[in-house]
């Protein structure tokens, strides 16, 4: 269901809409057609993320729309704070739901990413199971790890790498021209912690390095409060 907010169309993906989330819906759209800090408040059951999610994304196609026309360099971009992986699911649920009533032109505009720690990410049959999984998968990731391996002979260490090493981050390390990812950029979408987890199965990847590599082409970021982004760009 369409509606108009202060000008700016929006999709609602319920056939009704209280007057509450009309009103949060123009009091966010002023905030972000005059930039700088806000704080809002909603009462509780009355749609707050599917509100909050409506209206900026319909703003920020919208800026896709400007940038086009006129040659803008950047747009902006929403980063979802949730306090567990749990609401963060939830989160992507509504956002899957959205996107439904766009159009697959639209929908190929934007790419919806989960972010989570190692933990909730790693797809290695000998880390997942560890209580630490952090430290284990830098056991295998860290620099100094498989520096110890380079220039040895594949052949008799084959065996070894296998046992103390991580197959899946050395899929990314290996794809220099950056090949794994790119079509998740092209087609856009919302991916979800199980969608990454699938594609980095199928391709053999990590999914938790793999994520870091795309995330500056996401538009709409959603992460949990202690998956932060400070290893973004490590190795």
């Amino acid at each position: 269901m369409k509606h108009n907010v202060d000008g700016l169309e929006v999709e609602f993906p319920f056939p009704t809409i209280y007057p509450e989330q009309v009103a949060y819906m123009q009091a966010l759209k002023k905030v972000l057609d005059k930039g700088g800090h806000a704080v809002l408040e909603m009462p509780s059951g009355t749609g707050k993320t599917i509100t909050v999610l409506s209206l900026v994304l319909a703003h920020l196609l919208q800026m896709r729309s400007v940038k086009v026309q006129t040659l803008r360099t950047t747009t902006p971009k929403l980063l979802y704070c949730t306090r567990t992986v749990e609401e963060m699911h939830k989160v992507m649920g509504e956002l899957r739901r959205l996107m439904q009533h766009y159009a697959e032109s639209s929908r190929r505009k934007l790419l919806c990413l989960s972010l989570a720690s190692r933990r909730h990410m790693c797809v290695h049959r000998h880390v997942v199971g560890q209580v630490d999984v952090d430290s284990a998968c830098r056991a295998r990731t860290a620099p100094w790890v498989r520096e110890h391996f380079e220039g040895q002979d594949p052949g008799e260490e084959e065996e070894v790498r296998e046992t103390k090493l991580c197959e899946f981050f050395e899929t990314i390390q290996n794809d220099d021209v950056q090949q794994l990812g790119s079509d998740l950029i092209t087609q856009g979408g919302v991916l979800d912690l199980q969608d990454l987890r699938n594609y980095s199965l199928q391709h053999n990847c990590c999914p938790y390095f793999l994520t870091r590599r795309i995330l500056m082409h996401a538009q709409v970021r959603c992460q949990h409060r202690s998956g932060g982004t400070r290893s973004v760009g490590r190795r």
